[in-house]
């Protein structure tokens, strides 16, 4: 419901002429309100609605991130972002305020230093891998398995194929190399073994740090 919610307010206007994030803060109560005619919960509503505000205040910031990305390294339009938001949006970004928190952001996630002297060892910049599989959540229609969420992480520009650096491809390489030896039919059959993706990725890490394979705590 709070994606729904995010994306009502990227394509729709307001009464009053209003687009985008004033209209985001306009839809996420109507929302909330509808919930609560299907749900109960122990806490109370303050409460809930505390959290429920929080976690789509942070939805749609990177919804308007990803959005930003595409259109700035690819020229690329988001074609669920209506016409007058994407205005109102690149009308934002390019005055000096915002430009100066990007520029800030951007050297926070090199750690001060020029990027040449502190390469990057991801491309998901400063949100946590639990927050981006959130987002390739939306893209997958299921969780992402762990190598899908690797390449998409230590690609350039999330091109799935251009890697960050030589250690994100050898382990890339480790994965499809554990990917083809444990799919391999056994004898008399030629129908591919059933692999366990993540375990995948947890083996080929491992394997590259020189610690042998780990368990899956899914196994």
């Amino acid at each position: 419901m709070i994606t729904l919610a995010i994306l009502n307010s990227c394509t729709d206007e307001s009464d009053d002429g209003k687009v985008g994030t004033n209209v985001f803060h306009e839809k996420i109560p109507i929302t909330f309100q509808l919930l609560e005619k299907y749900f109960i919960w122990r806490q109370s509503d303050d409460l809930i609605y505390q959290a429920w505000l929080q976690s789509a205040s942070h939805r749609y910031k990177d919804l308007r991130s990803r959005a930003r990305a595409k259109w700035e390294k690819k020229n690329q339009l988001d074609n669920r972002i209506g016409k007058n938001v994407w205005l109102s949006w690149i009308e934002e970004w390019k005055t000096p305020e915002c430009m100066a928190k990007t520029e800030i952001k951007r050297n926070n996630r090199k750690g001060g230093a020029d990027v040449n002297e502190y390469p990057a060892t991801h491309t998901w910049g400063s949100s946590s891998a639990r927050k981006t599989a959130a987002l390739l959540a939306d893209d997958y229609t299921r969780d992402p398995f762990s190598p899908e969420l690797f390449l998409y992480t230590h690609t350039k520009n999330h091109d799935m194929k251009t890697f960050i650096d030589e250690k994100s491809a050898k382990i890339y390489e480790k994965i499809k190399a554990l990917r083809d030896e444990r799919s391999r039919p056994v004898d008399g059959s030629s129908t591919p073994q059933p692999v366990d993706e993540n375990q995948l990725y947890y083996d080929a890490v491992a394997a590259d740090e020189g610690y042998g394979e780990f368990v899956s705590k899914d196994v």
